[in-house]
């Protein structure tokens, strides 16, 4: 594994992370449920092979993230950087940050967090209620009380109102430490924020390096890009060996060899899937030269793909309907972007037999936009998916 120097205290950090959101499952009576014997067996399996970064949150896994991740780590705790996260939306009062502090760190069976950070804000968010409740001034105080190392923050916003709570927060006297952002092949219009809170000393941590599993599809990025040709269109971008390489390895590698991002989180739910991203790990900074660079020209060249699209955060969970919203944006992007036809159709015939169509049952109560971190409008994206997936699913 490799590590970097991060944030002023410039202490390593595993350049991939373990995201606790996806814990292995287990179905009962038609439900899943979070898996607490596989998931603290995954832990310690990340933390044998080098990872020292585990992110969390209090409502992850059916509300039992936090104390699956803390039983697992109780060992090693002190040789790890352990992060939660607080939900401003759920603020309604000062004190409540540290009612939300104290519940997580009793949880994880912790004295402290190396990280804590208001979780997935914006810019309305930050004015409206960190700012108003005094909630800077909480986080420094916990930091002095040492009950957490590094106040952060986790945003979902412009690049422009990212910059500018970051902005904002240092004017108030208490900065930010490290800063969670999403970045991706699909998404890179964060690469500006990475870059600004790097010079400022910031951690730096990204989330959805593979679209929320929409790069980790089998179909190959590689061979797409392979067809491109450079300026001249005499020479390939790519050699024929590295089309070959996986669009999971393709997005991985694009988002670690930045050297603005100090931690790559991945939502690891197998250990074959942590054996496979720690060996990508290690190759970092090796092989092909400028890769990088060259990924995102070749990128920026396949158009369809800059669109915006579900990440498959479930923030629009749960729906008054029973919609498994993501279920079906995933679907669709399977059919737009990667061109695979035949599978979207058939788990969406699968979905409705068991489920219903989407587009009847939804009750256009615009819930779920409320909450959606892409501000995608659900209700006509999900009628729009029932047209293109229909299929003659009856049959």
């Amino acid at each position: 594994m490799q590590y970097r120097k991060t944030g002023k205290k410039g202490e390593n950090i595993s350049i991939l992370g373990l995201g606790c959101m996806r814990f292995p499952k287990i179905e009962s009576n038609g439900t899943e449920y979070t898996d607490s014997e596989a998931a603290e067996k995954l832990v310690k399996h990340a933390y044998e092979k080098g990872i020292n970064y585990f992110d969390a949150a209090p409502t992850y896994c059916e509300r039992k993230c936090e104390e699956i991740l803390g039983n697992a780590v109780k060992h090693f705790r002190k040789r790890i950087l352990l992060s939660s996260k607080i939900p401003l939306q759920e603020m309604k009062k000062t004190d409540d940050y540290r009612l939300w502090l104290e519940n997580s760190l009793k949880k994880m069976q912790t004295d402290y967090l190396d990280y804590y950070l208001f979780w997935g804000i914006n810019r309305k968010l930050f004015d409206e209620v960190l700012i108003p409740l005094n909630l800077l001034k909480e986080g420094q105080k916990a930091k002095e009380e040492g009950l957490i190392r590094n106040l952060s923050v986790s945003v979902h916003d412009s690049p422009e109102n990212i910059c500018y709570m970051l902005e904002q927060a240092e004017k108030y006297g208490t900065g930010f430490d490290s800063v969670l952002c999403q970045y991706n092949l699909l998404d890179r219009k964060n690469a500006d924020v990475l870059e600004y809170a790097k010079r400022h000393e910031m951690g730096t941590m990204v989330m959805g390096p593979v679209a929320g599993g929409r790069l980790a599809w089998p179909s190959s990025l590689g061979e797409k890009l392979g067809r491109i040709k450079q300026k001249d269109e005499s020479e390939k971008l790519f050699s024929e060996d590295e089309t070959q390489l996986p669009t999971s390895e393709i997005a991985l590698r694009y988002v670690m060899e930045n050297q603005n991002v100090d931690c790559t989180l991945s939502g690891m739910s197998t250990l074959e899937m942590i054996d496979e991203n720690v060996a990508l790990s290690e190759k970092i900074g090796q092989g092909v030269q400028d890769f990088e660079s060259r990924i995102q020209e070749a990128v920026e060249k396949l158009e369809e793909l800059s669109r915006l699209y579900c990440t498959g955060c479930n923030y629009c969970q749960p729906c008054p309907a029973g919609i498994q919203i993501s279920k079906i944006l995933y679907l669709v992007n399977c059919d737009r972007i990667y061109g695979l036809h035949t599978y979207a159709r058939q788990e969406f015939v699968k979905y409705c037999k068991k489920r219903g169509v989407p587009s009847e049952l939804c009750i256009k109560c615009g819930t779920c936009e409320k909450r959606c971190p892409q501000s995608l409008q659900i209700r006509s994206e999900l009628e729009a998916a029932c047209r293109l997936l229909d299929g003659n699913w009856e049959g």
